[in-house]
């Protein structure tokens, strides 16, 4: 039923160490952020609280492993696991124990991994370090990964599904896009894009903006950054200029405003807000935009009213928010 993109798989290690000993890794002036390392650099992260890089074991050494990304996240931590929708997930992994615990955390949720590719590549690594002052700390290592490409995939990849989702960091992929929109198309499928962050609008505004213009994208979400980004920068009123250039050519558009809730939009209609989650204890915004995009989706695949899909979309974000990483917990299922 919802077929997930993700041309690079990656596994997420999330870890909480102490300011002091994160700074000695990362250095003084590099907490906070995102960042590209090599695996090296994570290792020492994970073995600075404790564990001994013995990754079947890492649960009960205090770092959590999962897959990540946006895709991934919107699939296993939201739509299949708690919202019971048949959902798969297309891309490409190594051979490798990474790759091994990336199947793992997927199939405990019930997403279809037939389609996912195995090859000679690594499989890529994240550390998440929750906020320390406000500041959350993230470091990426994708050298060597195996990465999907455009002549992987085929009409077969997305069968009978009626949504296929895309995140903003395929526009690194152009090929693959295309190929991807054009596939998920003719199998009668609706698609989703979730423009990713401020940093791939910023540097493929051009792109994002023809294949907006294109008419096929049907859904699309981004966060206020993003929606400044896409529209000429942060100003008063960003979010909604950018919230009405999406509206003007996909037929439902939402932009995520952290607390403040969100602003959607329907082609053609009168935009509106639904207020975020109330009396709740934010620990990790780590993954609130796939959750809020899950139980959005979650919503238009019912075929619910706008204003439900956004109130499901801004209580999922309200879940996920609560707890450490993007992994939602059996808790943050019974909250919601």
């Amino acid at each position: 039923e919802f077929v997930a993109l993700q041309p690079v798989a990656i596994v997420d290690h999330v870890c909480s160490v102490d300011e002091d000993t994160l700074k000695s890794v990362v250095g003084a002036d590099e907490v906070g952020g995102s960042r590209r390392v090599q695996q090296e650099d994570i290792q020492q992260l994970l073995a600075s609280v404790g564990a001994n890089f013995d990754l079947n074991a890492c649960l009960d050494d205090g770092i959590h492993c999962y897959a990540g990304g946006s895709a991934a996240n919107t699939t296993k931590a939201g739509l299949a696991s708690g919202w019971g929708v048949r959902c798969q997930l297309v891309g490409a992994r190594g051979q490798d124990e990474q790759g091994a615990i990336f199947v793992s955390s997927l199939k405990r949720s019930s997403v279809d991994v037939s389609k996912l590719r195995v090859g000679k590549g690594s499989t890529g690594m994240q550390h998440s370090q929750p906020p320390i002052n406000g500041q959350r700390t993230m470091r990426t290592c994708l050298t060597g990964a195996e990465r999907l490409s455009a002549g992987d995939i085929s009409a077969e990849d997305f069968g009978s599904a009626k949504w296929v989702f895309l995140s903003g960091y395929i526009l690194y992929r152009q090929d693959l896009l295309q190929r991807a929109v054009e596939l998920a198309l003719s199998v009668g499928a609706k698609v989703a894009l979730d423009l990713a962050s401020f940093e791939v609008v910023r540097e493929f505004r051009a792109d994002v903006e023809a294949l907006l213009q294109s008419g096929r994208i049907e859904c699309c979400f981004c966060n206020e950054d993003e929606a400044a980004e896409l529209t000429g920068g942060p100003e008063v009123g960003s979010a909604e200029k950018g919230l009405a250039v999406l509206a003007a050519h996909c037929n439902v558009a939402a932009v995520t405003l952290g607390e403040r809730g969100c602003l959607v939009q329907q082609r053609g209609g009168v935009a509106f807000s639904e207020p975020a989650a109330s009396n709740i204890k934010v620990v990790d915004a780590t993954g609130a935009g796939d959750q809020f995009a899950a139980g959005f989706l979650y919503g238009l695949m019912r075929e619910y009213p706008l204003k439900k899909c956004a109130q499901l979309g801004c209580l999922a974000g309200g879940a996920i928010v609560q707890v450490v990483g993007a992994e939602m917990t059996p808790a943050s299922w019974r909250w919601l």
